[in-house]
């Protein structure tokens, strides 16, 4: 891709204007500048980067580094020349955005040798009993997004780490991954190569033109977000968007999902059985059952033991998710989005409900149809909504 197709869609995120790469007698100079010290973030933080390339806005002002062939251009990186440096207290990252960033630079999207990273192994349910059920449930957003275009923004990117989330951009020329982890973004580029664009940036401040791409999606993204900052977050999609393009949000309505929090707070049914086979078993034979139960499971209660020990130790991923009345008071009622299911069940539900001698698989089969049939209703009172945004066409 050319450095002027790209600089078409992308705009400087702190003041709005267009952005152009430096020539090399700039870059030089920028080099030189960084080697001694004379160069500042706009937050005031002195810049220690090894510039591979950068991008300057028009009026000269602000200086965005390249590396590794990822932009960077989150505003709290923004570069200015130490004879007009400003402090702007407005672009320092957000608290909570800085410990999602550090979350997943750090731990999040470490390689694991199971499931390929420790996300998957703490927020997803792999067990192969529900794998074809949450296959298909990824598959859900082939549905509301065009099959072909330019490109498909990505907003939260992080590895793509699901195969199935390669589908979203087959028909497409090109993916902007966009992310707040590098971490995330490298790995994305080992997947994508040159297919992909690659974005260190805010989604409440993206550094795209108006209406420039074609689709979206974002998923498990924006209840990460500061909550005052999440209905910006969803008004960024809209404004990159354009007219007649659809995209698509994966939410939670965390533990404003009734249905959810009702049924896990049921007896297990595991449980249950235990309890009945006390009734009919002898003594004896309950008592053998237990221990070679606990034979085979005293060491992964000691290994959880330490693991939660360690985890207390850790940094917190912020998380936050707004209930339906919030989404309907902001969002909807300014612009035209729907709520469809994209999981009605939480991983705890999995956990506790889903077993392959209890059937199931058959069960999240009749249950994944359930939610096809009832669209609205699962998305509304099941725990994983998705929200599809569908921009009007302009009209003089």
């Amino acid at each position: 891709m050319s450095t002027v197709d790209l600089t078409s869609i992308l705009q400087c995120p702190v003041s709005g204007s267009d952005l152009s790469f430096v020539d090399e007698e700039c870059l030089k100079e920028l080099r030189g500048q960084i080697d001694k010290g004379e160069l500042r973030h706009v937050t005031g933080r002195p810049v220690q980067i090894e510039v591979e390339t950068a991008l300057s806005s028009t009026d000269g002002q602000f200086i965005y580094p390249v590396v590794d062939g990822i932009l960077i251009l989150l505003p709290s990186l923004a570069i200015v020349r130490t004879e007009h440096t400003k402090i702007v207290a407005s672009q320092q990252l957000a608290l909570e955005t800085d410990s999602v960033m550090r979350f997943y630079d750090e731990i999040g999207w470490q390689s694991v040798k199971k499931s390929g990273f420790e996300d998957a192994e703490r927020f997803e349910d792999l067990r192969p009993v529900s794998s074809e059920y949450i296959h298909r449930c990824h598959l859900r957003i082939n549905e509301h997004i065009p099959r072909r275009g330019k490109y498909l923004l990505d907003v939260a990117s992080g590895p793509l780490q699901y195969p199935e989330y390669l589908t979203y951009s087959e028909g497409y020329d090109r993916r902007i991954c966009v992310d707040i982890s590098v971490v995330a973004l490298r790995a994305a580029k080992q997947k994508l190569g040159d297919k992909g664009i690659y974005i260190q940036g805010d989604i409440t401040q993206l550094p795209l033109k108006n209406v420039s791409v074609d689709s979206f999606v974002s998923l498990h993204t924006i209840y990460h977000v500061p909550e005052e900052k999440q209905a910006a977050a969803f008004r960024e999609l809209e404004r990159v968007l354009k007219p007649e393009g659809t995209g698509v949000v994966v939410y939670s309505w965390g533990s404003h999902c009734l249905t959810m929090k009702l049924l896990t707070t049921l007896p297990r049914p595991v449980y249950v059985s235990k309890q009945l086979l006390r009734r009919v078993l002898p003594t004896f034979l309950v008592d053998w059952l237990k221990k070679v139960s606990g034979a085979r499971t005293s060491a992964a209660t000691a290994d959880h033991s330490s693991a939660v020990s360690t985890t207390n130790k850790e940094l917190q991923l912020y998380f936050h998710p707004h209930n339906f009345s919030w989404f309907q008071r902001e969002i909807t009622s300014r612009s035209d989005w729907d709520i469809r299911v994209w999981r009605s069940v939480s991983v705890l539900f999995l956990q506790q409900y889903v077993h392959t001698r209890l059937l199931g698989a058959p069960l999240l089969s009749i249950l994944f149809r359930i939610e096809n049939a009832f669209p609205r209703l699962s998305g509304r009172f099941g725990q994983f909504p998705m929200m599809v945004y569908r921009k009007a066409k302009f009209t003089a």
